[in-house]
Order: structure tokens, then C-alpha cells, then sequence
């Protein structure tokens, strides 16, 4: 399933995902790849109200929204440390 946000700019944009993928407590940041293609990362579970969690109902950030942000990284430029 697939949650959309409006983006006046961009349009209809994939603000998240949620998978079946099973996805076990402390696996968070992991990618999600379907058919060697990267969807996105794994960010949370569903949790019970108990606190317990269930595997097979987590959310990803898309591909489309983690690219930018990459991209962003890649082009900071480091500071030297000052001594």
C-alpha cells in the first residue's frame, strides 16, 4: 500500500509505504528490494498497545523521497577538524 502526499510542485508524491515484508525488532534502516530493484528504508513496525511488535506491518520511506536527501550528502563538504 501506498500513503500519497500532495506536492504543489512536484505532484502526487509517495509519502510512504507499507509492506508485508517481514521485518523483525532492531532491523530498522534496512533497505526494502523487490526483484533487485531498492523501494526504500524500512523506518518502524506496527506495534500492539502492548508494546509488542508486529513484523509483518512495518512503513518505508520510498526511494523517491531518500534519492534527494542522498544526493544532499554526497555534496556536503567536510570541515577539518579543529585541533
Amino acid at each position: 500500500k501506498i500513503a500519497y502526499s500532495c506536492d504543489p510542485d512536484h505532484g502526487r508524491r509517495a509519502a510512504v509505504l507499507q509492506s508485508s515484508a517481514a521485518v523483525h525488532r532492531g532491523c530498522s534502516g534496512g533497505a526494502l528490494v523487490a526483484q533487485g530493484r531498492l523501494l526504500g528504508m524500512v523506518t518502524t513496525n506496527v506495534k500492539q498497545q502492548d508494546g509488542s511488535v508486529m513484523p509483518h506491518v512495518n512503513f518505508i520511506l520510498p526511494v523517491t523521497l531518500l534519492t534527494p536527501i542522498c544526493t544532499y550528502l554526497e555534496n556536503l563538504k567536510v570541515l577539518p577538524a579543529e585541533e
